[in-house]
């Protein structure tokens, strides 16, 4: 599977795999077109992870 996000690619290998699995999953969704896997994870962020996997 290709990311939709610019900011990450095969070559981030810390968290391609998990972020895949994220979008495959409809977990998340980014922000025009970016995940920020350097940037922090909101409290808000967070509960909407845990929400959409529950769902």
């Amino acid at each position: 599977m290709n990311s939709r996000f610019k900011d990450v690619t095969s070559k981030t290998r810390y968290s391609y795999k998990a972020v895949m699995w994220a979008q495959e999953n409809g977990i998340t969704t980014g922000t025009n077109g970016l995940f920020f896997p350097t940037g922090l994870c909101k409290r808000r962020e967070i509960v909407t992870f845990i929400y959409r996997y529950k769902n």
